[in-house]
């Protein structure tokens, strides 16, 4: 069974920890959007403005939707937070190869999981000379940056293209963006093993309760 990761998009403190509460006792993962207001038009909290709250147990995924060289200071940035397993990163950020695997290596430097990201109309190829390297390939659904955007169905078989071209890839296939309870069937059996979700845990009259239907329809 897929795992629903809640994905937290703040802008404001007072957001972020409504978020994190309606959250936090009964989820294993979170993903927080960091966005610079440069690569995406939206901005987000930075990891310096939430770095002291109480994530309890909570594993965190940072996702980075930032230009290249304010996505190397967020990864820098994130060194000693030590409730962050994973960093997320866009390949859209990289003009080139080479910068792409110097994301790589800077999150492998300190000791985190690396995965990346790539939006609806990135060519899957464009990562493939890194994708023995990495622990997470995060397919988004729609383009990043705020919450609600209808799914692109498209994606789908960028799901399918992957796994069909990269056979010897052993790490994770993730999903963000889009997701609803009714097409949320549809992308596990994709083989998606990590499903990120935004506004239809966040902005619903009772997100706890939200996050467990998810769950349910997932088992069912």
């Amino acid at each position: 069974m897929s795992i629903v990761i809640p994905a937290i998009l703040a802008s404001s403190k007072q957001e972020f920890r409504e978020y994190l509460s309606a959250i936090k006792s009964v989820a294993e993962y979170i993903q927080i959007d960091i966005m610079d207001g440069e690569f995406v038009e939206s901005k987000s909290l930075f990891p310096r403005e939430f770095f002291y709250e109480d994530f309890g147990n909570l594993k965190l995924e940072i996702h980075i939707m930032a230009t290249f060289k304010n996505t190397q200071d967020i990864i820098e940035s994130l060194k000693s937070f030590a409730p962050v397993s994973r960093i997320i990163v866009h390949q859209e950020s990289c003009e080139n190869l080479e910068q792409l695997r110097q994301l790589v290596n800077q999150v492998k430097g300190i000791n985190k999981e690396i995965a990346i990201a790539i939006n609806p109309d990135t060519d899957i190829r464009d990562i493939g000379k890194v994708v023995k390297k990495i622990d997470g390939v995060q397919f988004m659904g729609v383009n990043p940056g705020f919450y609600g955007a209808v799914l692109q169905d498209k994606v789908y078989n960028k799901v399918t293209e992957f796994k069909e071209r990269y056979t010897m890839y052993e790490g994770d296939i993730a999903w963000d963006g889009g997701v609803t309870k009714e097409n949320l069937t549809n992308i596990q059996n994709l083989g998606v093993n990590r499903i990120a979700i935004g506004s239809a845990i966040f902005k619903t009259d009772n997100p706890t309760q939200s996050y467990q239907e998810l769950i349910n329809i997932l088992k069912a």
